[in-house]
């Protein structure tokens, strides 16, 4: 929503001093807001009580880009259900969803957005990569406006057998792919925390994701569960081929605690926030 102001500005602004505003900061790039909004966003801002965001970065964005006082923020992820994206035996998950598990598959999820250059970057790398691994495939789960750009590569690059495009699908079924590949991209140029990369970790399934935002607290060669890149063809193909030469390295994600990701510990964490308010007003 381009609107200035926004409906959140709005928002902030009719409530401010009536109840305690409590916002959520999701990242993005704060270079691309303009000038006028920029400012109208850093007063709305700054009239919150409280502002909940993923990463350091993003506490360091609130911090000197918005002037936002550090009491303020609060660190907590965002939440996901746990009981649908965890371990599962590989070649169950494949016939539920009826894929051949004898290949192995690349995953994207997420939106297919005109300014998503990560979609395009993906595609040129697969093509290239599908000459040196034969068993490999690319899924692509989402929709949107690049929908028409990736049929006519598909085609032009007689890529149909090898791209898997099943849409939107819900959590219910999206959950089983992310036990069947071998690796998932998010390689968007936004700051915040993808939930597919959350999705991701709990499934033990490793993940390749861009160097920005929150990613960089829960995404790495440090945690055994992926790689960070800067926005390349050359370095994806570089992760990916690391990644698929030694899928079991990147399978272990020990060093993070997954209770952290369930909806019960984000909502202890909001009561608290919410009941210090409360008292406090």
């Amino acid at each position: 929503n381009y609107k200035i102001p926004d409906m959140f500005d709005y928002t902030v602004f009719k409530l401010n001093k009536k109840l305690p505003n409590v916002a959520r900061w999701a990242g993005g790039n704060h270079k691309w807001l303009f000038p006028i909004r920029k400012t109208i966003k850093k007063k709305s801002l700054q009239k919150c009580d409280k502002i909940i965001c993923s990463g350091v970065d993003e506490i360091n964005v609130l911090n000197k880009i918005f002037e936002i006082p550090t009491e303020k923020i609060i660190k907590i992820m965002n939440p996901i259900d746990l009981d649908l994206f965890k371990e599962r035996d590989r070649e169950k998950s494949a016939e539920i969803i009826r894929i051949d598990p004898s290949y192995r598959y690349l995953l994207y999820v997420g939106r297919f957005s005109e300014n998503n250059k990560g979609i395009e970057l993906l595609l040129n790398c697969f093509k290239k990569l599908k000459n040196m691994y034969p068993d490999l495939k690319l899924i692509l789960i989402g929709d949107g406006p690049l929908k028409k750009f990736i049929s006519e590569f598909i085609g032009k690059n007689q890529l149909q057998q090898s791209i898997i495009m099943p849409g939107r699908l819900s959590h219910e079924k999206s959950c089983y792919y992310y036990n069947v590949a071998s690796v998932l991209i998010n390689i968007s140029g936004s700051g915040g925390l993808p939930n597919v990369i959350m999705e991701s970790i709990p499934s033990k399934l490793p993940v390749i994701a861009t160097n920005v935002g929150a990613s960089r607290d829960y995404v790495g060669e440090k945690f055994g569960n992926g790689v960070l890149i800067e926005q390349s063809e050359d370095q994806l193909e570089s992760a990916l081929e690391l990644i698929l030469s030694n899928e079991k390295r990147f399978r272990s994600g020990d060093n993070i605690q997954l209770e952290e990701f369930s909806f019960d510990r984000y909502g202890q964490k909001l009561k608290k926030v919410y009941q210090e308010l409360i008292q406090k007003g």
